[in-house]
Order: structure tokens, then C-alpha cells, then sequence
């Protein structure tokens, strides 16, 4: 299995499986004496070892991490950050967790560190999103890009087999829009195509068996690629999509990201030949588009908008909510384009490269 520890640019990433305990003595090295930890409530046991493993130089945990970010959480979570004075925060969890902590960062100067239990992938990047002051507050900023982070696979362990595959799914998207972005710097690039093959290959050793090592750590490497790729570049049709079905329509985020992905990449790779190639290398496939509609299938995912309980009426909206905005991508983006990848996304039927939904 993977053993490594990287620097980027200041950063520094470790991973290896059992390397939780590692993070302690992280942040004393880099001086860290006051530290706050932030978690969800029915998921502090991690965030209780390394407050245990930092002794006095823990001043808390902050348990009231829910989704999305909002702002009752913000406003309680830099609360708590004025009361306890911190010099770092410790994000130990998902995305949620990591957005909580970009928000002190943002609101308050605190460098924060992270140890991801999932494959969300906000834990490399310096994007961020929340709630504050009854308005989304979204951005990118390099203040709030975790400076320190601990890879451990074996977290990752209790993560139901069917939300680590659309998990992954999600982070396949990431990776498969950097290498079609229209911005996009060279280690992103280089980051995203090598993800390919160990999301791949930690799809499908987790859906053989979740309880698989193994396949845990192709996969948490994998995620951690494709959120170096995702910090990088650009996003396109895929991202923009997503956020209209999530914030207008109450999708779940990692459902809807998997269920999209198939169509999305279909209609761009007739012109991407830079993503079309990298995939048919990683994956071993002419037609990498409807690869990604079996390997999902076959793994029982649902692949259909409708099992998400959108109709066709919610996907003639969700096209005029899309086409609002400018968006870059490798086609031109307009209405009709927008509803016949929504479409076909809501038929479920397999797509192909060589033909635009």
C-alpha cells in the first residue's frame, strides 16, 4: 500500500495507512499550541484521539458540523474560535467539516490542517462555500487551503459501500473536467490523469468488498489527485449541472455527480480529444463515456435522473437555470445543449463519445 509524505508549495500532505496519529505531532512541529478541532457530532471519535494526542495544546472540539456549510454553523463554529483562541484549526471528517473549517480561515486568518474520512476532495483545493450574513458566500482564495493534511485510508473504512462509489464518481468528474478545462495549470493536469486508474481501480475493488484495504487506499489516492486536479482548473458543464441540481432541485451532492458524470463527459469528449485519450489509456476503452455508465451499472448504481425524483418538467427548468449564466467549456454552451445531457441523463440510457447526447 501506499506509503508517502509530499510537499507542495509549503504544504505538506502525508499518507499512509494508519498515519492518523501522525497529525499531532504534525502541527507541534509546526508550532501549532493552540488548536481547535472541528467535527459532526456522530463522528467525533477521531477528532477525540488526536484532541487526546495533543494533550494541553487542544483547546476543543467543535461537534456541530452539519452539511452544506450553513450559517447557523459558521456562526456558531467562529463562536467558539473567540472563545477558545485558537492558532490552528484540525478539520477531521468530509467536506462539510473541511468547509467549516475554510470559513474560520476565511473569517478569522487560522491555518487549517485536515484529515479526510472521505473521497470529497475539498481538502487540497482553496475553494470554499458557505452561509454568512443570509447570503452563499463562494469563492477561491489561498487562505483557506488546508496546509497540512493526513491520508488514512483505513477511515475511510466505515463509508457505506454505495456512497464510496459515487463518492469516487465525484472525484472522477473533478479530474475528468481538469483535463478538459479551458484553465487549467500543468500540475493539474498531471494530477488528474493520474487519478484515473486508481479511481478506477478503487471502484472496483470496493464494490467487490468494502471492507478491501487495499482498494481503500487506491481510492483515497486517488480522491487526493483528483482534488489537486479540481484546485487547478477550471470548471465546465459538469460542475455547473450539478450546482443547478443541487441548489435549485435538492439533489445529493455525490448521487448527482455520479448520475451526470456518463453524460457530461460524452458530450465534451467529441471534442476533448486530451480527456478522450487519457481516459482510453487509463481505463483500456475506445469509448470512455459508456465505460463509465457500465462500470456504475454493474456495480448496481442507479444512472437515471428520475431515481433522484426529477421529471421532465424539472429538466426543461433545469436548462433555463443553467443557460442564465457563462459558463467556460470545450463546446459551446446554450439551452438546447444543456437539456439534451439533462435528457439523457433522465432516460438513463448509455451514452457514447462518438454520439452527443
Amino acid at each position: 500500500m501506499r506509503d508517502f509524505t509530499r510537499e507542495h508549495d509549503g504544504d505538506l500532505v502525508r499518507f499512509a495507512v494508519g498515519a492518523e496519529p501522525d497529525m499531532a505531532s504534525l502541527l507541534v512541529e509546526r508550532g501549532a499550541a493552540r488548536v481547535l478541532l472541528v467535527c459532526q457530532g456522530h463522528h467525533r471519535e477521531g477528532a477525540d484521539r488526536l484532541a487526546d494526542a495533543l494533550g494541553e495544546r487542544a483547546v476543543g472540539v467543535f461537534a456541530g458540523v452539519t452539511r452544506q456549510v450553513p450559517e447557523s454553523v459558521v456562526q456558531a463554529a467562529l463562536a467558539e474560535v473567540d472563545r477558545t483562541r485558537p492558532d490552528w484549526i484540525l478539520a477531521h471528517g468530509g467536506g462539510s467539516c473541511v468547509g467549516v473549517g475554510k470559513a474560520i480561515a476565511l473569517e478569522r486568518g487560522i491555518p487549517i490542517a485536515s484529515v479526510p474520512t472521505t473521497y470529497a476532495g475539498s481538502e487540497r483545493t482553496s475553494i470554499y462555500g458557505f452561509q454568512l450574513d443570509g447570503h452563499k458566500v463562494t469563492g477561491r482564495d489561498e487562505q483557506v487551503r488546508p496546509r497540512l493534511v493526513v491520508y488514512d485510508p483505513s477511515l475511510t473504512l466505515p463509508l457505506p459501500r454505495d456512497l464510496s462509489l459515487v463518492s469516487l464518481y465525484n472525484a472522477l468528474a473533478h479530474s475528468l473536467e481538469a483535463l478538459y478545462a479551458t484553465s487549467v495549470t500543468e500540475r493539474a493536469l498531471a494530477a488528474a490523469e493520474e487519478s484515473l486508474s486508481p479511481l478506477v481501480a478503487g471502484f472496483r475493488g470496493i464494490a467487490a468488498d468494502p471492507d478491501d484495504l487495499d482498494a481503500r487506499s487506491e481510492a483515497t489516492f486517488g480522491a487526493y489527485l483528483a482534488s489537486e486536479a479540481l484546485d487547478g482548473a477550471s470548471m465546465a458543464l459538469h460542475h455547473k449541472l450539478a450546482h443547478v441540481l443541487g441548489g435549485s432541485f435538492k439533489t445529493p451532492h455525490a448521487q448527482t455527480h455520479a448520475t451526470l458524470l456518463p453524460y457530461t463527459f460524452a458530450f465534451n469528449a467529441v471534442v476533448a480529444e486530451r480527456a478522450r485519450a487519457a481516459a482510453q489509456r487509463a481505463w483500456g476503452t475506445d469509448d470512455p463515456a459508456g465505460f463509465l455508465h457500465d462500470l456504475a451499472t454493474e456495480a448496481g448504481l442507479s444512472m437515471s435522473l428520475r431515481d433522484l425524483g426529477l421529471t421532465e418538467a424539472d429538466v426543461d427548468r433545469a436548462a433555463d437555470l443553467a443557460a442564465q449564466g457563462a459558463y467556460p467549456n470545450p463546446r459551446p454552451l446554450h439551452r438546447d445543449g444543456f437539456h439534451q445531457v439533462l435528457s439523457a441523463a433522465l432516460s438513463g440510457v448509455r451514452p457514447s463519445f462518438s454520439e452527443t447526447p
